[in-house]
């Protein structure tokens, strides 16, 4: 395994620690709002991003950050990550933009996309859902939802779901800025758990093999 993916998996790992401890879980995500979107290239073999979780921990600070890995579903498989002698163009790795001293970023009309974001930044309704639920490790995105010339940017949200016994589940929605400088939002992020099979995805699986 080359450094590049064995610091990438090794911050996955650490999430996969942190998901043990709900209230340092809860500490950490919260204090994030938002981070823009760069997927690797695509081919007719894709069919979805995996845009996972990551904890990257400052060995000499002992610094927490919270980053996002987005790979393909083609790329995404142990024995193919193993292979590869450089990451560059198949991994994305990105920083989050944090909550203290932002202002408030969505100057929208679409008061769905407020209400969301509001959500999130209320800390009693994620800490009961954190406290109710299985957490967390990634988000599936599917590649046809991505369109040439446009700049995105994924916000964190929680959205209201009736037949959550918290009436709220968390939420990735995707703001889109296109050329013609018109601004809309879309809700195309699938969470990962529940959805989809966390023991197929190859970056994940290579995290837990480490521990």
């Amino acid at each position: 395994m080359n450094t590049e993916l064995k610091s990438i998996v090794s911050s996955i790992s650490n999430w996969n620690d942190l998901k043990k401890d709900k209230q340092r879980f809860f500490e950490t995500i919260s204090k994030y709002t938002d981070f823009e979107v760069r997927v690797p290239k695509m081919s007719a073999c894709q069919e979805q991003f995996h845009i996972y979780f990551g904890l990257k921990i400052n060995e000499d600070t002992l610094k927490e950050n919270v980053v996002m890995h987005v790979i393909s579903d083609f790329n995404d498989q142990s024995e193919t990550l193993l292979k590869l002698e450089s990451i560059e163009d198949f991994i994305f790795t990105i920083d989050l933009k944090k909550r203290d001293g932002l202002s408030h970023p969505y100057e929208i009309e679409e008061a769905e996309a407020i209400k969301r974001a509001t959500a999130w930044a209320d800390e009693e309704i994620l800490r009961k859902w954190i406290d109710e639920h299985t957490l967390f490790n990634a988000f599936l995105i599917s590649k046809d939802d991505f369109l040439l010339n446009h700049n995105y940017t994924a916000h964190f949200g929680m959205k209201v779901e009736n037949e959550d016994s918290t009436g709220y589940t968390p939420d990735l929605f995707i703001k889109n800025h296109s050329e013609a400088d018109q601004t809309s939002y879309y809700d195309l992020a699938r969470l990962c758990p529940p959805y989809g099979r966390i023991e197929k995805l190859g970056l994940y699986t290579l995290s837990v093999d480490t521990n």
